[in-house]
């Protein structure tokens, strides 16, 4: 009788160490997965592609508190984003967005915000922006 109750509490102490050991694994997992996923958000692949800058040439389409339309010459019409960063330049000269006609030729310098969108930086009235001889 002894024997059979020794292995029993043998086995039950088997299984208890087992189940603790899985709950400090999962735990540990699961403390992994949350810090990993909390990075991704500040410091991952988004923030190594956020200060990316561009430059759009073309004609403009639409204007208004938060974005910038234009068309490009092979007529594409790209919406990019207007903060209260954004500055308007007409001969190095800062001007009121209310300033520039629509169908003007602008060319739009722009950063990637942090969902990976364009805004607008800079936007200057060009005179005649003329695209680059293709050979």
């Amino acid at each position: 009788m002894k024997s059979r109750h020794n292995s029993g509490m043998q086995f039950t102490i088997y299984i208890g160490a087992t189940l603790m050991f899985l709950t400090a694994a999962l735990g540990s997992s699961q403390t992994i997965s949350r810090t990993h996923r909390a990075n991704s958000r500040t410091g991952g692949p988004t923030a190594t592609y956020q200060n990316l800058a561009g430059t759009f040439h073309g004609t403009l389409k639409q204007l208004n508190s938060k974005e910038i339309v234009i068309q490009t010459a092979d007529d594409q019409a790209v919406v990019i984003r207007r903060s209260r960063k954004t500055k308007f330049m007409l001969d190095d000269k800062i001007i009121k967005a209310a300033d520039i006609p629509m169908e003007s030729s602008v060319s739009i310098d722009a950063a990637e915000d942090i969902d990976l969108k364009p805004t607008a930086l800079t936007v200057t009235v060009e005179k005649a922006f003329k695209q680059p001889a293709t050979q």
